[in-house]
């Protein structure tokens, strides 16, 4: 990941930040319900487990969450964008600024152990925080679960899945047509 971001300040308002915020307690919801069943032992406590584990769950998440932004750049837009266009589109998705301004929109702070982010401020944290709970999401016990814990966990990779495309997708968008001179709503400092 890279330097600081503008990650904190929403691109959208109006009916597309009450559908958004709609849309982002959906996903809340799925995330905590795992963390009730204990499948998030290790993302959601960095400061309980040993570092090196911590870290290979983060890599782990951020892996995924990089193959799998390529995977849908490719299926939503890859009819009509040249290569490109679809690395742009997925390396927006799971950069630092995404994954940091979806955290912060997820309110996910909240579902970490007391005292184990330093800053919600930090964009590296945020991310690295963010892909942790998205590779523990990935990463099935050998052993199997329960169908329920699958299930759960499974609903909840998918939807942070989306919900990281979907800003994504908008956060470079809104980047375009900025970049464009649009006149249109996004463009002339309306948000969408």
């Amino acid at each position: 990941y890279g330097g600081p971001c503008s990650s904190s300040t929403p691109f959208w308002d109006g009916a597309a930040s009450v559908w958004i915020e709609s849309a982002g307690e959906g996903v809340q919801w799925k995330i905590a319900a795992c963390k009730g069943l204990g499948l998030l032992p290790r993302s959601l406590h960095p400061d309980s487990v040993p570092e090196l584990e911590w870290q290979a769950v983060a890599s782990l998440g951020s892996r995924s969450i990089a193959q799998a932004c390529a995977q849908r750049s490719s299926v939503v837009v890859g009819s009509f964008v040249e290569e490109a266009g679809l690395h742009e589109l997925s390396s927006t998705c799971a950069d630092e600024c995404n994954l940091a301004f979806v955290f912060r929109q997820l309110r996910m702070a909240r579902l970490f152990s007391w005292g184990a982010l330093q800053s919600e401020q930090n964009d590296l944290q945020c991310a690295s925080c963010l892909a942790a709970v998205y590779g523990e999401l990935v990463d099935t016990p050998l052993g199997g679960e329960s169908t329920a814990k699958e299930n759960a966990r499974n609903v909840a990779a998918w939807a942070l899945l989306d919900f990281i495309f979907f800003v994504g997708s908008g956060r470079l968008m809104q980047t375009c047509l900025m970049n464009t001179g649009f006149s249109g709503a996004a463009g002339a400092g309306n948000r969408f």
